[in-house]
């Protein structure tokens, strides 16, 4: 009553700020990072993410959503499914000039052997796969970028080469800088190790829930209408919902917004498409 606004309208207002600050926080790790939303997809996990994909998804302009089997049970997978990775990260204040190469690459052998002797401690043994980053700015720069590197390229460093990578990413992320002749300095290394898995369990879909589709109604964009609601169970391969519906699984419910179209594939992850 204070609001002068109906049940349905508040709670869709809430609705609406919770998705406003979720757009904004993907918007820091993409779009402020020189990466264009709507060249990805929005894959939700939890039990609520589903409910929520597809209005967020609008909002940034993404045309697709992948929600994977049982979403509300995805970061218990994720810890079973991940490989074994370790990050260790080493100070090394100083300017890229022709010394700066020789430098660096005693830094990442002192890493690398840092994090083979974790590796050991914990029963691996290599091959392992290595990812090398270094954090360098223009001198005066407040923030740094990491420029990655691969195995090979760690073994032959050039100033030029560092310098050239730098800027490009530079360019990349802030628009500006390509032309630029300033000093760059060199702020941290960084090493990551990653022992894969052998083999990774499959996440199937719960099919123990099945029920006839029914109709029901939804409150959406300030108004009452239908929606198809059915058990996310009864979906099987290759088949299509049209949205609006409602898909209630056993760890989570997923809403396809009118205008989407949800169809299960062979790995029981619901692709949602609008148009």
């Amino acid at each position: 009553a204070a609001l002068n606004l109906s049940v349905e309208q508040a709670a869709e207002s809430a609705i609406r700020l919770a998705n406003a600050n979720i757009v904004r926080a993907i918007q820091l790790v993409s779009t402020e990072r020189g990466r264009d939303p709507r060249d990805y997809v929005i894959v939700p996990f939890g039990g609520a993410g589903p409910l929520h994909a597809t209005m967020i998804a609008a909002d940034l302009g993404v045309d697709s959503v992948v929600v994977p089997p049982n979403p509300g049970v995805i970061s218990a997978y994720g810890l079973l499914a991940s490989d074994y990775v370790k990050h260790e990260s080493l100070t090394l204040k100083l300017r890229l000039d022709e010394e700066a190469p020789a430098r660096v690459g005693r830094g990442f052998d002192a890493l690398c052997e840092s994090l083979l002797l974790q590796f050991r401690e914990m029963g691996f043994e290599p091959p392992l796969e290595w990812t090398f980053g270094v954090d360098m700015r223009f001198v005066g720069q407040a923030f740094e970028v990491t420029v990655g590197f691969d195995a090979d390229a760690i073994a032959k460093l050039t100033r030029e080469d560092m310098e050239r990578r730098f800027v490009d990413e530079h360019h990349r992320v802030f628009f500006h800088g390509e032309a630029s002749n300033r000093v760059v300095e060199i702020i941290c290394l960084r090493l990551a190790a990653c022992k894969r898995l052998a083999e990774i369990p499959k996440l199937a879909r719960d099919t123990s829930e099945t029920g006839a589709i029914a109709e029901a109604p939804l409150f959406a964009d300030g108004r009452w209408g239908a929606c198809t609601r059915l058990a996310a169970g009864s979906l099987g391969p290759g088949q299509t919902v049209e949205g609006p519906a409602l898909l209630q699984g056993l760890t989570a419910t997923i809403l396809v917004s009118a205008g989407w179209r949800g169809t299960l594939d062979g790995q029981d992850n619901l692709v949602v498409t609008r148009g």
